[in-house]
This record gives C-alpha cells, structure tokens and sequence, in this order.
C-alpha cells in the first residue's frame, strides 16, 4: 500500500509539472492562452514525460535514473516557478473548498477500491506473458534491436510499457508497482465527480460519465492492476470527448490539450489514429486565423512524438508499422520474417472474434461464414458489451433523432458533430479489425454518449427525475456494487499465507498468482545465446525469457543490447 501511494504521489508532482511547464512555452509561441484545469495538466503532462521517455529509451534504459532526472526537474519548477506554483495551488485550493461532504466519500471510496486492486498481483493473462517481460526490457537495456523475435507481441511496442518501467519504482520496493492505470482512471472518476453542476446540462454529464465509468470498470476490471494497454488510450478518448460536451469551445481554448493527446495516443494504441482528427480541426481553426507560426510550431511538436515512435518500431521489429507488412521500407538483419507478422496480424483479427484462434488456427476463424463469426462472438462476449456495441450501430440512428429534437443543426455545434465522427469512425474502424470492446470502449462509449446527452438535454421530465438527491442515490448504487464486485475479487486473487504486513507495505508479488501459473524456467541453448525458456507464461522470468521465440534465433552479437535476428 505504502508503495502505490508513493507511485501516485510521485506521478502527480512530476507530470502536472511538466504538463505546466509545456504550456508555458506553448503560450509563449502561440500567444494564446487556454484555461487548463489541474487534470488537463495531468493528462498532457503524462503524453509529455511519455514522449521524452521515448526519446531517452533510445540511448539509456528506461529505469530508476530516468525516473531521478525527472522528479528533479519537477521539483526545480515547482520550486522555482512562483507564479505557476501559485496559481496551481490557488486553482486546487478553490477546486477543494467547492467540495461537498459526498464528494469527499465518493472519492475517499473510489481510491480505495482502486487500491484494493493495486495492492493484488496482476490477472491479465497478456501481462503475464509478454507485457511485464517487455517492461523489464525496458527497464534493463535501451531499444533492443530485433527484440520482436524474442516474443512477437514485442513488436506492438506500446509507450506505455515506457512509462510502466520509470515509473514501476522497481530498484525500491523489488518489483514491479503496476499503479499508473488505476491513478488514470480514479482521476477521470474525480474529474467527473467535482465537475458537476446543479444546472441540467451538469447533472446529465456526471450522470452520464458515472454511467461510462461503471460500464469501464466492468470492461477492464482485470485491467486496473497491470500495465494493460488498452485501459489509458480509452480514458484519454473519453476525457477528451467529454470536454467537447462540458464546452463546445474546448478544442480551441485548450487547443494545447487536443493537440499532443491525440498523437500521443498513436504511440499507445494505433486504433486511436482517429483522434488525430481533432488535430485536423485545428488546422482548419489555425489556417483560417492565418497562425502559420503555431502551425509550423505544432507540426514540429506531433513530429517529435510520432518520429521516436517509429524509430523504436524500426529497431524493434524491422517494421515501420507493426504488424502491417505492406509497410516495409527496411532491409535491416534484424527484421522479422514476413510470416510472422502476418500471422500476429491475422491472429489479433480473429481472437476478437473468437477464443477458437487459440485452439484452432486464425485462418479458421477468419474463414468462417460472417453469421457463424457474429454467433460466436456473442456467445463469448458478457452481456453489457454485446449490449454497448448494438447501441453503438444504433449510433446514426440516435444522431439523427437527437438532431430533430433539437429543431435544427445550429442547435448541436460543429465542434459536437465532429466529435461524434470521431467517436462513430473509430468505433467502425475497430468492429470491422478486431472486434473487441477493450480495444475501442472509448469510441463505443462516446458515438452513443453524445446523442443520448442531447436527447437528454430535451426532455422536460429530465429535471424531476435526477435532482442532487437522486444522483447522490445512483451514485452509491454503483459505488456498491463496485464495491462487492472488488470484494469478490480480492478475496479471490489475496494469498492468505502472505503476512497482512507484506500488503501494507507493497502489493502481492506474481508469487501470489493464481495456481497453475507457476514460473517453470529451462535454460535452452539456442545457435549462440541461452534463453530461459518457460513451460508456462514467461511471467517475469529473468531475461531473455520466451516461450515462443522465432525459430532459429541467434544474437547479432555478444552482448543482449545487440539485438537478435534470424539465422541464415
């Protein structure tokens, strides 16, 4: 416990920090001043360290020292940034002082849930086997070349595993401290819970992002105590969206924040390419009020996130884009064989559909009639994510009445329309690749959000039924059954040999997982390298660990930094 908390607190100096630090030198180019809350700061703090991160990792390892160099310079501008420290704290001090006694229990009890996940191991079957492995990568050696013929899924290369390795406080506490998803998501629960207003237009949001943030808990439950990267894209999408409907100016007046977040989001998860569309919006916004000096500006800022990104790609699959062999510009002797990325890329397509990829073959699955695909795909899905994606198709629908209640388009901004093209499209985009909720909630979630809320905005009734009285009563429902749903779990995944002590100081070790993933580890020559192969989940297996390594590897030269490749 002790250890998580730590995390969270050193992640909250370091990346409103540098999120502040940013703007700044943002307002100084641009000349244009943006209203930035203290959670705007967060979130564009944490695509800035992200983005520097990338860039260090590709000449020192992503570890403790990195994490040193960071705090100091936090700690320099908190200290010597007066003025910034000033408003900040003035900023949060009001934001406090506005708070109720139910909004304090709301968020006293969120974070405690959230850190009775923390404090257990990891569940996710995807951490287990290549997700804390590439951590450990990262933590130990700077981009490795061809490190994707160790484990393939190594070639998705996520930054988020960056950021898992400075900041899993590892040489402290001796493992890894998987905390940084459930800091995100308790505060985008936060931000929705000291967002509201008594007016309807702030009922409906907090009803609405309550209503999100269950369905999301219920989605990434096993998520919230792993470095999963699927769970931080999804709230970035939803944070992003739902300040377009808190304000219909937000992509302009905190054009900082629509901006880094969405090519950001690219170097998390490529599914969320559509985001970029927000980044169109300013340029049109941009061209229109002749600021080619911001312009050029931000083009340089997306270019330093984005090009670190694919160089990290390049060395470590061979691949500008993995797993998309059609883009292939590199003859590099660490790339992988064509074969193999062709068949992670069928094998993610058809997983979605089915878990028979696994028992089958993803040809199997891909080859099935598309009736038999979609039975098979609800007989496996629970019930609210079947549910989500059928409201989600009826989103047009819902658009188009919303759009009628509201008289005419004037009623329902621009900036609302593109929202929700945003939000449609990258929801279609993923249904039609891999259709699996956890990989695009956020789009699901959003293209049915914004009709609903402006079909809510027009019911007379609206104001009756969700006063103050009954949200705080919905409120507590779900708290509750959140509540009982991590009861069950804890009691499930706690080891009840482990002494009360060891959890208050630091979360269960991968020790403590559930039988039958026990780490069983043989040394293996293979050409001119050891791996440690295990019989099981590679778990965190002392590198190099693989249980499915590329045949015929070798190491290109005598130290693991060198990289690996195919031998000829």
């Amino acid at each position: 416990m002790i250890a998580v908390i730590l995390s969270w607190i050193i992640m909250i100096l370091v990346f409103p920090a540098f999120g502040k630090m940013f703007v700044l030198l943002s307002e100084r180019v641009s000349n244009f001043k943006g209203n930035y809350s203290f959670i705007d700061l967060f979130f564009l703090g944490l695509c800035i360290v992200g983005s520097v991160i990338c860039v260090t990792s590709l000449f020192v390892p992503s570890d403790a020292n990195v994490l040193i160099v960071l705090v100091v310079v936090s700690l320099i501008f908190w200290v010597f940034a007066h003025k910034s420290r000033s408003e900040m704290l003035d900023i949060f001090r009001q934001r406090i002082s506005k708070l109720n006694k139910i909004q304090y229990v709301l968020i006293s009890v969120v974070f405690l849930i959230l850190l009775s996940f923390v404090i257990m191991p990891p569940q996710l079957p995807d951490s287990f086997y290549y997700h804390i492995q590439n951590i450990m990568w990262n933590e130990e050696y700077h981009v490795v070349p061809g490190l994707a013929n160790m484990i393939e899924q190594f070639g998705f290369n996520s930054n988020f595993f960056l950021l898992s390795s400075v900041f899993g406080l590892r040489s402290i506490f001796g493992q890894f401290i998987y905390s940084l998803n459930a800091l995100c998501f308790g505060m985008l629960i936060v931000w929705f819970i000291t967002s509201y207003q008594k007016n309807k237009h702030g009922r409906i949001i907090t009803l609405l992002g309550l209503v999100i943030c269950f369905i999301y808990f219920l989605v990434y439950k096993i998520h919230i105590a792993s470095p999963s990267t699927d769970m931080f894209p999804n709230i970035l999408i939803i944070y992003l969206i739902i300040n377009i409907l808190n304000n219909t100016e937000s992509i302009i007046e905190k054009n900082i924040l629509f901006w880094i977040i969405p090519f950001y989001c690219i170097t998390l998860k490529l599914s969320s390419l559509f985001l970029c569309f927000f980044a169109l919006y300013l340029i049109i916004w941009l061209i229109r009020n002749k600021s080619f000096k911001v312009l050029i500006y931000y083009f340089a800022i997306a270019l330093m996130i984005i090009i670190p990104w694919l160089i990290r790609n390049i060395f470590v699959s061979g691949y500008l884009i993995y797993p998309f062999p059609e883009i292939d510009f590199f003859d590099v002797d660490w790339k992988m064989p064509l074969e193999y990325v062709v068949s992670s890329k069928k094998y993610i397509q058809a997983y979605a559909i089915s878990v028979d990829a696994m028992h089958y073959s993803s040809d199997y699955v891909l080859n099935l009639p598309f009736t038999e695909k979609l039975k098979r795909w609800l007989s496996e899905q629970p019930l609210y994510e079947s549910g989500v994606v059928f409201m989600a198709l009826l989103s047009p629908l819902l658009m188009l009445f919303a759009y009628k209640k509201n008289v005419s388009q004037k009623k329902i901004p621009a900036s609302i329309w593109w929202a929700w093209v945003v939000a449609f499209v990258g929801f279609c985009f993923g249904i039609v690749m891999a259709p699996a909720v956890r990989f695009g909630f956020g789009f699901i979630v959003m293209a049915i959000g914004i009709p609903i809320y402006y079909i809510l905005k027009r019911i007379k009734f609206i104001d009756w039924l969700f006063t103050s009285r009954m949200l705080i009563i919905f409120s507590f429902t779900l708290l509750l059954i959140v509540g009982a749903l991590t009861a069950r779990y804890v009691i499930g995944v706690n080891d009840p040999d482990k002494p009360i002590l060891d959890i208050l100081y630091k979360p269960l070790g991968l020790d403590s997982t559930r039988p039958g993933r026990e780490l069983k580890i043989t040394p293996v020559k293979v050409n001119n390298f050891y791996i440690n192969r295990s019989d099981g989940l590679p778990m965190d297996g002392a590198l190099p660990c693989s249980r499915n390594y590329i045949e015929n590897i070798e190491m290109r030269g005598t130290d693991l930094q060198n990289g690996f490749r195919v031998k000829e």
